[in-house]
């Protein structure tokens, strides 16, 4: 595998300028390492230098990224071997919260749609879905699996055209997207009227951010920046977008992974003998420090679309 080659970064999303003589966050990878940088203005988290996107798309596309049957990766267990899991999970985030802002009919784009299992529900539903991933072997697996043709392309250099969305969906997308402000302003140009855009990001102010330290998952190769909510209220203003609701993120997931990504590796293998690896938690969890947010252009009218809060019953 290619290794890393880097981007200089000067500025937060929040707009502020990051300055390198502060004390950063450096993980090593394969490939090289992830530096991060925290911004004095509002405490979000900065990979800076930025790893190029040309040269991180190896690294997404390998097993010691997502995963196999074989070895865990660095992000995943088994990504792929997931995918039942997630369709649960999709089918109970529609029902959760989705199906109040995404009515039958309603056109709706999820950027870093991965394998597709959300868009795949959306559609049985009666939504007009797309859907870009920047992953040929996710791609490939939304055509077999659903039947899905995915947009393989970094998203902003996809051409959408005249196409307007209901709802833009970036589910575990937001920190990974680099240029975040130019991806925020594309967001809003594609929204319809009354369109939404549905997206959750960890929280860096959150204490248990605060308590992991530099151990934090997000500390990786894909992530652009680990933003606390000011970071992300800042970097929508700054777009145009208005914050229209925000709550912790409730989710099913299966014990694998949750343990992946609560750090507890050597559990894995214990799940595995005992058969309970693909369990789901039997409630919808409150996942601590991960925000579930809802968010329009600041110009259109607040009516016509639900906030996630209050639908989210």
């Amino acid at each position: 595998m290619s290794p890393f080659e880097y981007v200089p970064r000067e500025a937060c999303i929040c707009g502020a300028m990051l300055d390198a003589r502060t004390p950063g966050i450096v993980r090593t990878y394969p490939p090289g390492e992830a530096r991060f940088l925290r911004c004095a203005a509002c405490a979000s988290w900065c990979q800076s230098p930025r790893i190029s996107a040309a040269s991180l798309l190896p690294w997404i596309e390998s097993p010691a990224y997502f995963g196999s049957r074989s070895a865990p990766g660095a992000a995943y267990s088994d990504y792929l071997a997931d995918e039942p899991q997630r369709l649960r999970e999709a089918e109970r985030r529609w029902q959760r919260t989705l199906r109040h802002l995404a009515r039958p009919g309603a056109a709706v784009l999820e950027i870093g749609c991965a394998t597709g299992s959300v868009l795949s529900v959306l559609r049985r539903h009666g939504c007009q879905v797309a859907g870009i991933d920047l992953s040929r072997a996710f791609a490939d697996f939304a055509r077999r699996a659903h039947g899905l043709e995915i947009l393989r392309d970094e998203f902003l250099a996809c051409d959408l055209g005249a196409r307007r969305f209901d709802l833009v969906l970036l589910l575990g997308t937001f920190c990974n997207l680099p240029r975040l402000h130019e991806s925020l302003v594309k967001v809003r140009a594609l929204l319809s009227a009354q369109g939404v855009m549905v997206f959750n990001f960890p929280d860096a102010g959150h204490w248990l951010a605060r308590a992991y330290g530099r151990r934090y998952w997000m500390f990786a190769p894909t992530v652009d920046v680990f933003p606390t909510r000011q970071g992300c209220e800042s970097a929508l203003r700054r777009a145009g977008l208005r914050l229209r609701s925000i709550e912790t993120d409730r989710q099913r997931p299966s014990l694998r992974k949750f343990l992946k990504h609560a750090r507890m590796e050597p559990m894995l293998a214990v799940a595995a003998r005992l058969g309970i690896e693909h369990l789901s938690v039997p409630f919808h969890l409150p996942l601590p420090g991960i925000r579930l947010a809802c968010a329009a252009d600041a110009g259109a009218s607040a009516t016509g679309s639900r906030a996630v809060a209050s639908s989210a019953g």
